[in-house]
Formats: structure tokens, sequence, C-alpha cells
């Protein structure tokens, strides 16, 4: 495969580079001069070096992008699924709604409304009487300083709750609402029977 002459060598780059036979691929001739300078080669060998790190690394920097991209695209995908799949809320039309349970105004008592300062006989419900509660003892300074849940009435407080709120070891906002009971004067629905 080699043939030598006094000036150049012929030599095949199939056989320079693996000595097993190949299947019949042609492959260019390489010619060399044979006085070849050791420098000039190292030089070329160093530049190529160079040359196959720095793809090397643009070829790394640029599979980070892409799998970076990939997984970008897989995110998106995933929220396109769930935004396909996910039900779809009916809504009702706001209409406004009957007020239930510590909703319900009702008339309060005549002691209870000096207590609150509003006009007796008022409709009022007890989510309101309790937030104006926590407003008297608030203004009052009536809570215990050591335990602040704890309430310490005053004599126009005391008058309003019911008797057995002094037999209580502490009182709360919580507990108070038992002890207030008796001033939320129900209304008595009377339907006509015909």
């Amino acid at each position: 495969m080699s043939t030598t002459t006094a000036t150049t060598t012929t030599t095949t780059a199939a056989a320079v580079v693996t000595s097993q036979p190949m299947m019949s691929v042609s492959v260019p001739e390489i010619k060399m001069s044979a006085p070849v300078k050791m420098g000039r080669l190292m030089a070329n060998y160093e530049s190529m070096r160079e040359k196959l790190t720095m793809l090397e690394e643009i070829q790394t920097a640029q599979k980070k992008s892409i799998d970076a991209s990939l997984l970008e695209i897989r995110k998106l995908k995933k929220n396109v699924v769930k935004l396909l799949t996910k039900p779809t809320k009916r809504t009702k039309q706001q209409t406004e709604r009957k007020p239930q349970g510590f909703n319900i105004p009702a008339k309060l008592s005549d002691e209870m409304c000096v207590l609150l300062n509003i006009e007796k006989g008022t409709i009022i419900s007890r989510t309101q009487v309790t937030t104006r509660l926590a407003q008297y003892v608030a203004e009052n300074n009536l809570k215990n300083p050591l335990k602040l849940k704890e309430i310490l009435p005053n004599e126009a407080l005391w008058k309003i709750l019911s008797p057995e709120a002094k037999a209580a070891p502490f009182l709360t906002h919580f507990s108070m609402q038992k002890y207030i009971n008796h001033h939320f004067i129900k209304n008595v629905v009377v339907t006509s029977s015909e």
C-alpha cells in the first residue's frame, strides 16, 4: 500500500488508522514530503487539538441549551394538558342569599341596645352584636393583662350577662355568647291556617 521513492512516500489513510482490513471504502491518499519537519507537524497538531476542544465546548453548550429547551417544552405540554382536561366550573348567577345561622337579624333587648349605643328595638344579627361587644371591651380596656383572651367585665357588662356568668371561672368572647342569648328576641312567624 505504500510506495517508497527518494523524495515522496505515499500512504493510504486506512493503513495508518488501523491495521484491520477495511471494507471497500475509497480513502484518499495523503502525500507527505520525506523530510517532514517535526515543529511544523506539532504546530498543526496543537491548532487542530485547540479547534477540536473549542468545537467540543460549543457542542456541550448547545446540548445544555437543547436540554433546557426540552425541559421547558415538557412543562408547557403538561400545563396545556392540565388546562384541557380540567373541568370548567359552571358559574351560578349570584343571587342575594338569605341570611342563615348567626347572620339572621333579630330584635335586641333594650338593655343590650343601651350598652351598644344603638336605637332601642333595633334588629341586628348576632355577628354584628359580637363585633360591637368586642369594640366595647377594647374601648373600656376590659381584657385581663395577663391572659388577653379573658375579659374582666365592668358593671354595665355584668348587667347584660345572665346570672350563670358569675359562676364561670373566666369569661371570653366565645363563652360570653351563651350568656347574652336572652337578649335576642326571636321573631315568631305566624302562618295563617285556612
